[in-house]
């Protein structure tokens, strides 16, 4: 290969992976959308979130529906995590609103289906999932709502057999399941922040702010659907630029070598790719 062809092509190398990078760069925050069916604790499980949240002193800033291009009937916050920005929407679910849900479900790169543990899992779950895979969102996850009303601990070991038997049917990566109560870490806070100002008042919200909950667990599980998303993104990039590279490069022993090393490189960015570990 001659110095200007070798220049040339590391030049087209240059440009192919700003343009993936770019590609793969989420500019904005990731939209995360919370459902379920009535009663069955979507709102509870929303204001626990912004109640931990805010206790481990997440930046959290209220987003008016219209400015987010949301039907007045959902309610939307933005919060900071440093290293990543989520945008957390609650659909409405009655059947006039109906529109306005799946709108809102449009924007959601990631989906929480909130499901009363007494309830059990009922064909309206089926249903959202139906929809969420219409409208293309990426990741489900599942909070299993109310299960310290359900005695039997062999009966949420089915819900999660079930879970994951229904994703796999709707065509999602298998689904990340958090089992909690929501409506018990609302009322901790609650109670915590009723309190007279005081001592007693600071040390109960220090502890609540570091105790692990099933909500501060969802909102991991959140983070860790972003980094599989992220990291998917990493690995269809890197695949398109090793495509680049296999109709720049030729058979000479050099340009093979070249193919070889971003093969190689390919291959390690699709092991940490966690939806890729869990298939």
């Amino acid at each position: 290969m001659e110095q200007q062809e070798f220049d040339d092509l590391i030049a087209r190398l240059d440009q192919a992976a700003a343009t993936s990078q770019e590609e793969a760069t989420d500019n904005g925050p990731l939209t995360v959308a919370i459902i379920g069916q009535e009663g069955h604790g979507r709102r509870t499980t929303f204001a626990a979130m912004r109640e931990a949240m805010e206790a481990r002193q997440v930046a959290i800033s209220p987003v008016a529906p219209a400015d987010a291009g949301l039907h007045e009937s959902c309610q939307a916050i933005d919060c900071d995590f440093g290293d990543k920005s989520f945008r957390f929407i609650l659909c409405p679910i009655s059947p006039d609103d109906a529109p306005h849900a799946i709108a809102a479900l449009s924007q959601a790169a990631i989906v929480i289906v909130v499901i009363d543990a007494t309830a059990g899992i009922t064909d309206e779950v089926d249903d959202l999932l139906n929809t969420a895979r219409t409208v293309e969102v990426n990741r489900v996850l599942f909070y299993v709502n109310k299960c310290d009303l359900v005695e039997d601990d062999a009966i949420l070991d089915q819900y999660e057999q079930e879970l994951v038997q229904l994703t796999e049917a709707h065509s999602f990566d298998k689904p990340i399941i958090v089992m909690g109560c929501a409506l018990g870490v609302v009322e901790d806070f609650r109670n915590a922040k009723a309190l007279e100002e005081g001592p007693a008042k600071e040390k109960l919200l220090a502890e609540l702010a570091e105790e692990d909950t099933s909500i501060t667990g969802l909102i991991e599980s959140v983070n860790y659907a972003a980094f599989a998303i992220a990291s998917g993104k990493a690995v269809q990039a890197t695949s398109d630029l090793k495509d680049k590279v296999n109709q720049m490069l030729g058979d000479s022993p050099e340009e093979q070598e070249a193919a070889d090393a971003l093969n190689q490189l390919l291959s390690s960015l699709e092991s940490l790719n966690p939806g890729a570990a869990e298939n």
